[in-house]
């Protein structure tokens, strides 16, 4: 068995498995550093709506904002070449949760590509899901640029934000027709479900990071392999990680996904984020977590329940704006997903409550899901109070106009969390920095 890795990111895996008689692609990530390099796509900001043409260059589609230079189109992202891996050649996918779940299309149509792909049921769920709401995001966009010029190295090289990576490289999202026939490549698993791929023996096992996400583990008639992603041994609201299968007899462990973040644990982020949250609510300003609408949103759509309701000095009336056009789906999937929940949270799936307080939050009006920022949104919409909203790269969707509304008055925080803030902090806010 020979193993090649095109990680060029520690927390972005992508390896093929290769064997006399398959070849196994594990994983598909993409790569959203490109999307800095994009103006963001806000409603109505005159602000940004308005940003000076930078003369130099001659293209009206290059724009200075914040001393910076950006380009205003639908912003691109970076992904394993096809080419290199040659996907022609690839068996099967596996793909071990909804966040590498996304960047699917790029990596199996108008490649070559003629294989299956195997995913646990609802990280296929939830990775339609997130497919979705970025394909909205992008048919919102309305600037549109007719050519590339700008990623010539000598015009892209000269803005003072120059891209770290060459542009040439970088590709337009995929479209709808695209997605959907990605998706009837999918075949679904169940967690410790073995199948047979070519005389390999697989089996995906729970990993504890979020809903349905998975390691893998290989067997052939020689050898055993373990396939160790993210992971979380002391999740609280899926599945524990299983660590049996990953210390039984293995032969080889391909470890990738490992923390960063040695002097600090996913507990003490929790208790800082509530405690930032608490704080800012206190003052009677109002917080935006630019997020995903799927994962640990449901957990934090309850702690900050919990703060309105338990917190002397913020009013018992105060919002949560869960803000996306696939957010009802993403809710109503949390609900009934017994399968990949804690044992804590799968037996309120069988008794009269329900795993998640979701529903009751909606009746009793403290949690109000919309679309978009159109229609009864800006009717409704109230301040002080806390708004959940994609996407957390601040390029599309409806945090960055938020960000763009509320971001001038200091009474009010913007936290990035999630796999966004491995990327720099500062590159993702300098488009609103002093404004924040």
């Amino acid at each position: 068995m020979n193993i090649t890795s095109y990680t060029k990111h520690g927390h972005k895996p992508c390896y093929v498995l290769q064997w006399p008689n398959s070849r196994i692609l594990l994983d598909t990530p993409i790569d959203y550093t490109p999307f800095f390099s994009f103006m963001p796509h806000v409603y109505q900001s005159p602000r940004i709506k308005n940003a000076h043409i930078v003369k130099k260059f001659g293209i009206p589609y290059i724009k200075e904002l914040s001393h910076r230079v950006y380009i205003d189109g639908p912003p691109e992202i970076f992904h394993v070449s096809a080419e290199m891996l040659k996907m022609d050649r690839i068996d099967a996918i596996l793909v071990s949760n909804y966040q590498n779940f996304i960047g699917l299309p790029f990596y199996t149509e108008n490649t070559g590509f003629s294989g299956k792909i195997y995913a646990t049921e609802i990280a296929f769920q939830y990775g339609k899901l997130l497919m979705e709401e970025m394909l909205e995001f992008m048919e919102r966009i309305e600037a549109r640029p007719d050519d590339a010029t700008w990623k010539n190295e000598e015009i892209c090289q000269k803005f003072p934000n120059a891209p770290s990576q060459n542009p040439m490289t970088w590709a337009s999202f995929y479209k709808a027709a695209d997605m959907h026939r990605c998706l009837t490549k999918v075949i679904t698993l169940s967690f410790n479900q073995t199948i047979d791929l070519f005389r390999v023996k697989v089996t995906p096992i729970v990993s504890g990071h979020t809903y349905g996400s998975a390691n893998w583990i290989f067997k052939t008639e020689n050898e055993k392999i373990g396939y160790l992603t993210a992971s979380n041994p002391i999740s609280t609201d899926v599945k524990p990680m299983e660590m049996g299968p990953l210390k039984s007899d293995i032969d080889y462990l391909i470890i990738n996904s490992l923390s960063r973040l040695i002097d600090t644990s996913t507990q003490a982020m929790g208790i800082s984020l509530t405690r930032t949250v608490t704080d800012y609510l206190k003052n009677h300003g109002s917080v935006i977590l630019p997020i995903c609408p799927v994962g640990p949103i449901f957990e934090m759509i309850e702690a900050i329940s919990d703060i309105i309701s338990s917190t002397t000095g913020i009013s018992p009336d105060t919002p949560i704006y869960l803000i996306s056009p696939v957010a009802k789906s993403a809710i109503a999937m949390a609900s009934i997903s017994a399968e990949w929940m804690s044992e804590s949270r799968q037996k309120a799936v069988y008794l009269p409550e329900e795993p998640y307080y979701h529903s009751q939050f909606i009746k009793s009006g403290r949690l109000r899901i919309y679309e978009s920022l159109y229609g009864n949104f800006s009717k409704e919409f109230k301040t002080p109070c806390v708004i959940l909203a994609s996407h957390p790269s601040l390029r599309v969707g409806d945090a960055a106009h938020m960000i763009e509304v509320l971001g001038s008055d200091p009474k009010n925080a913007v936290i990035i969390t999630g796999p966004f803030s491995n990327y720099s902090i500062f590159e993702n806010l300098k488009i609103w920095i002093p404004k924040i």
